[in-house]
Formats: structure tokens, C-alpha cells, sequence
């Protein structure tokens, strides 16, 4: 079988499926099963049919991996013929219909085995699978985890209401566990001997609490978002080799215990009660920290953090961004810096110490009360651009940024976008709602595919066809409505003007076709004649 040749029909599988190793079919509706095909040994099976329901047991016993791809519509609910596939290493059958699992009890070689997204609520038939290593269970009906698997380093189970997790303390060699989702309101149901783990998720499990945690030390990817409850984090000072960890949407206010996580490179904390960054401040290793919807106010205390990449601030009460001078290497960073929980008072004017940003490629500094832009001219990287809701009227400091392709600046206070003329880049411009006279400068841009200049003065129709490849145009003025309606008659009879040229042309090579096949009669005729 070629590389990549894609399997259309059954008549195709057999004749091409001889010297495979991977075998793929594809979601015909018109495939019922596999009985009458002899799968070798070694050929991955993908069976992504969604009417595919039973399956041989002679024709494809040898399979060693078994995956059913995901669709929208699944209707597998009966497996009992798996239980033949005895040499499997590998089983995917998720977003199924499954409820009866004891068909894969007899498969004594799997590894990795993922029933997530069913409907099974008996998983005992998976205690004699001794050499599983990887088992996702999630969004099943579960309420109990008691399997004894000793050979286990991956578990996924969230989204089950278990009440019974006992099976873990038969997992020592558990490394990365996800608990989310599965009402575990007391962490004493996570034995103490899982000293090897390394990624835990407990996100929306209305936890209060988290004492225990002083027991995972190797702990490096922690999840606890989502516990509205949670305010007291203090035990993860023990957790000193972090490098990821996520509080969003919690009732965190102090990051104290975070100073002792040297090697943290992710932090997650939006929407919380945080005020005070101070416990970051030694924090080399940090590289990214997402913080919108939380009460900070100052971040000098990330001065010295160099290697940060990805800030998120917005929806705040920074009023001073002085800090950012130092961050050379910021890849994105999106300080709305909305004073949002103060009402309507935007506070923050000074943006000076961006001009040191200078790898930027994307910024947002919309509904804040900025009026000068003058650093931006030096951020040359600058890809996409939100000014929106501020009061700024000169884009003069954004003329020379010419890899600009992405501009928002609703509701701000421009007159003139003659600085965008050089601009050859943009393909999006949003500008409504400003005090725009003069838009002629933009008949350079010929690779817009979104222009918006509602409430502005709308350009002419001969204005517009310098626009050749504007694909969305939007506006409330009437004007624009009726360019819009007239672009649609032209294209209209454009379109009417070609067909009926295609029809002429037609009728006329029929026409030409016609008269030699009337001279070639013609000719035969008096030829006939002749020879009487």
C-alpha cells in the first residue's frame, strides 16, 4: 500500500492491505464490520468507522493496537469480540457507548488502555491487566476505584463522583494522577506512599483544605483550580520542585509559600484574591503568569524576573508599569490593566517603560486612560495591536512598525490614520467610533481581509475599489449599506454578463459544429450524385 493512501472502500482494503504495517479506515458509512478481512500481524487498526459493531475472531486475532479515532457520532456498545485480541499492547476506545467492559479482562498485554467518555460503571473486569502502565477512565459513571494495579504510572479518572478511591495504594509507581472533577473534598483519600508523583489534578473539587500536601515533595505539575473554597495554600511550601502550578478561580489572597519554589516557570492565579506579588520576586525561573480578575496593584516586585515571557494583568488595579523595562524577552503581554473592581476609574496614563519591550508582538492596553503611545515606535516585532477605549489621537509612534497586521482602536480619539500608510501588512483595521475624516491613505492596503470603519467618514465607491480584497466591511452608516447592496448588483450582473457570454459561446461552437457536419453531408451527397 502506498504511504498515506487513504481507504475508501472494502474493496480497496483488500487489495491493498497485504503488506502493511498501519492499516486506517476512514468513516464510511458504507463499511458495516471487518468479517471478511484477514488482518496480519503488526497492522495497527484504526478503526474510526462510526457502524463498525462486531469484528472477526480468526481475521484479527494477531492485531497488537487497536484505536478507535474520535467522531461526533459513536455508536459502539458491545466489545465482546476484543476478547480475542489477546497480542493487544494498546486499546483506544473512547467516546463510545460502552457499559460492559469484561470482554478486555482477557487482555493480559495491554499497556495503555483508554475507556474515557462512556458509560461504564464496572471496571473490575480491568484487576487482571497487572501490565497496564496508562488508564484514562474519565467521564464514565464511576463511584468506586479499587483496582490493584502495580505496574500503573498514568491515571486519568476525573470526572467520575467516586467515593471509594482504595485502589490507589496498590499504584506505588503512580507518577501523574487526575483526580479532577471527582468530589475529593478530603486529600487523605491520596495514600502517602505515592512518593513518585509527579502531576496531580484536583481542579473543581470543592476542596477547603490542602494540609497534607506536605507528603508530595517531588511534586512538579499541581492543579488545584477551581476550589472557590481554597484560601490557605500554605502546605505547598514543602512542594519545592514545582515548575507548574495553577490556583485560578480560588479565594487565594497570600503567595507566601510560593517563595520557596526556586523552580516554577508557570503560575496560574486568575481570579483569586491576590494583592501582594512580593513572594515572586526571587523567582528567576518564571516565564509565564497568568493574574487577570485578581486585585493586584503594583508589580514592581517582578523587576528582576528576566526570563518572563507571557504576562497576563488585565482586569486589575495596576497603575504603574514600570517595572516592564526590564523584561527585554516578553513574547506577549496583555496588560488591559482595566480597574474594573473600582468601578468605571481607569487610572493607568503612563506606558514609558514598554519602550524597552521591545520583542513584543502583541499588546494590549485597551480601556485604560492612556493618551501618548510614543514607546510603542520602538517595538518593532509589534504583530497585533488593542488601543481600543483609550484616548489616544496620534498613531504617528506606529509608523514604522511594519510587521503590524492587527489593529483594534474602537472608542479611542484618532483624527488621522495617515501613519498607517506604510503599514502594507495589515489585513485587519478596526477604527470605529473615532473622528476619522481622511481614510484614502488606506487605498494601499489591498491585503485587508477585515475593515472596519463604522461611524467614520465612510470612503466613496470610488474609494472602495482600491480595496480589492477586503472581505468583511462593517458599518451602521447608510452609505455603507448601500455600497455594499450596489457591489452585490455588480457582482451580480458581472456574473449574469459571463454566463450568457458562456451560453453565446456555446450555441456558437454548436452552431460550427453543425455546419461541417451539413458541408461533409453536403459533400457525400453531390459525391453520391456524381458517381450515379
Amino acid at each position: 500500500m502506498e504511504p498515506n493512501q487513504i481507504i475508501r472502500s472494502k474493496k480497496d482494503l483488500l487489495s491493498h492491505f497485504g503488506s502493511s504495517l498501519k492499516l486506517e479506515i476512514g468513516n464510511q458509512q458504507q463499511m458495516k464490520d471487518l468479517l471478511e478481512i484477514n488482518v496480519p500481524s503488526e497492522i495497527w487498526e484504526d478503526a474510526s468507522n462510526r457502524n463498525l459493531l462486531s469484528f472477526n475472531q480468526e481475521l484479527i486475532q494477531e492485531t497488537k493496537e487497536f484505536k478507535f479515532n474520535y467522531f461526533n457520532f459513536r455508536k459502539i456498545e458491545h466489545i465482546y469480540l476484543l476478547s480475542f485480541l489477546t497480542n493487544l499492547t494498546e486499546l483506544n476506545l473512547d467516546n463510545n457507548r460502552i457499559t460492559d467492559i469484561s470482554a478486555v479482562s482477557k487482555l493480559k498485554n495491554l499497556n495503555k488502555l483508554n475507556l474515557s467518555y462512556n458509560s461504564i460503571e464496572d471496571i473490575s473486569a480491568l484487576q487482571s491487566l497487572l501490565n497496564l502502565t496508562h488508564l484514562q477512565l474519565q467521564q464514565n459513571k464511576l463511584t468506586s476505584y479499587t483496582l490493584a494495579l502495580p505496574s500503573l504510572v498514568d491515571l486519568k479518572i476525573s470526572c467520575n463522583k467516586l467515593q471509594d478511591k482504595s485502589g490507589l495504594q496498590h499504584s506505588p509507581k503512580l507518577e501523574k494522577l487526575n483526580l479532577s472533577e471527582t468530589e475529593t473534598t478530603d486529600l487523605r483519600t491520596i495514600p502517602p506512599q505515592l512518593f513518585g508523583l509527579k502531576e496531580l489534578y484536583l481542579q473543581s473539587n470543592n476542596l477547603t483544605e490542602i494540609s497534607y500536601f506536605s507528603n508530595f515533595v517531588d511534586l512538579q505539575n499541581l492543579s488545584l483550580g477551581c476550589n472557590k473554597q481554597l484560601q490557605n495554600i500554605g502546605p505547598l511550601q514543602f512542594c519545592t520542585q514545582l515548575t507548574e502550578l495553577r490556583i485560578q478561580k480560588t479565594s487565594v489572597a497570600d503567595l507566601w509559600s510560593l517563595q520557596f519554589m526556586k523552580q516554577l516557570k508557570t503560575l496560574d492565579m486568575n481570579d483569586t484574591q491576590v494583592v501582594d506579588l512580593h513572594p515572586l520576586q526571587n523567582l528567576y525561573k518564571l516565564e509565564k503568569i497568568n493574574a487577570y480578575e485578581a486585585c493586584i496593584i503594583d508589580v514592581s516586585s517582578l523587576q528582576k524576573l528576566t526570563q518572563l515571557k507571557d504576562l497576563y494583568f488585565s482586569e486589575n488595579k495596576i497603575t504603574n508599569v514600570d517595572t516592564l523595562k526590564h523584561h527585554n524577552n516578553f513574547s506577549e503581554c496583555i496588560v488591559d490593566l482595566l480597574i474594573l473592581k473600582l468601578g468605571n476609574n481607569n487610572q493607568l496614563q503612563n506606558i514609558g517603560p514598554l519602550k524597552f519591550c521591545t520583542q513584543l508582538t502583541q499588546l494590549s492596553i485597551d480601556k485604560t486612560s492612556i493618551a501618548d503611545i510614543w514607546p510603542l515606535q520602538f517595538l518593532k516585532n509589534l504583530n497585533t495591536l488593542d488601543i481600543s477605549s483609550t484616548k489616544v489621537v496620534d498613531l504617528h509612534p506606529l509608523q514604522h512598525l511594519y510587521r503590524l497586521e492587527h489593529i483594534t482602536a474602537n472608542y479611542a480619539c484618532i483624527i488621522d490614520v495617515s501613519p498607517l500608510s506604510k503599514l502594507t501588512q495589515l489585513i485587519e483595521l478596526s477604527i470605529w467610533n473615532n473622528q476619522i475624516s481622511i481614510i484614502d491613505t488606506l487605498k494601499h492596503h489591498n491585503n485587508f481581509s477585515e475593515y472596519d470603519f463604522s461611524d467614520q467618514e465612510v470612503p466613496t465607491p470610488y474609494e472602495l475599489k482600491f480595496y480589492t480584497k477586503i472581505l468583511k466591511v462593517h458599518s451602521s452608516h447608510k452609505q455603507i449599506r448601500k455600497i455594499q447592496a450596489e457591489n452585490k448588483i455588480s457582482k451580480i450582473r458581472e456574473s449574469m454578463t459571463r454566463y450568457r457570454e458562456s451560453i453565446i459561446l456555446n450555441i456558437n461552437e454548436q452552431i460550427r459544429a453543425l455546419n461541417t457536419k451539413i458541408k461533409i453531408w453536403a459533400q457525400f451527397i453531390q459525391s453520391s450524385e456524381a458517381d450515379q
